[in-house]
């Protein structure tokens, strides 16, 4: 009796076959003479050991080899044999083509930039329309003592909408308000 074999079982890195050999590999495989062959490291997409058309994201082909684009920059995240092009969400390309933090520019509230604006702020703190961050923050959340940190009230006060550190000011619809402490609770 036939049975039905998956090709990748029957050869490594194999997508479609017929019945003696592949006739076409995954990505990060090249196919020659009916067997699916390694791409080199970090490579997506070759046609053969030595060539690369396509390595992963934040590397680049530099006519040998994949290569990190963190030898431009360590922050960056998509580049060219020739510069970084593109930096993590938490850093923005300059002018000179190098990462720069989004604190240093926009403060320590801000979490991820584009070389005018911050784009998000830390957790408990809005982004106002001006493009700054908030420093008081967010309703829901109070402020941790000496420090910038929001907290979000439903994780001191189940049912919380809004607080202080220690007490619950008002309550989620199904929740009853009866003001208490968390010294009352503890």
């Amino acid at each position: 009796t036939a049975r039905c074999l998956s090709c990748s079982n029957q050869y490594s890195g194999c997508l479609t076959c017929s019945s003696k050999i592949c006739t076409e590999c995954n990505s990060n495989y090249y196919l020659f003479q009916g067997q699916c062959f390694n791409c080199m490291n970090h490579c997506l997409s070759c046609i053969s050991k030595k060539g690369c058309s396509e390595c992963f994201s934040s590397y680049f082909y530099n006519g040998s080899k994949c290569e990190s684009c963190s030898i431009y920059d360590e922050y960056c995240s998509s580049c060219n044999n020739i510069q970084c092009l593109g930096c993590q969400k938490t850093h923005y390309l300059n002018e000179s083509n190098q990462c720069v933090d989004c604190k240093s520019k926009f403060g320590d509230l801000c979490l991820s930039c584009d070389p005018n604006n911050c784009m998000s702020c830390k957790t408990g703190h809005e982004l106002q329309l001006d493009k700054k961050c908030n420093s008081s923050c967010s309703y829901g959340y109070y402020r941790e003592l000496n420090s910038s940190d929001c907290l979000l009230c439903q994780n001191s006060f189940v049912g919380c909408l809004s607080c202080s550190k220690n007490t619950c000011f008002s309550c989620q619809s199904g929740y009853s308000e009866s003001y208490f402490t968390m010294s009352d609770n503890s």
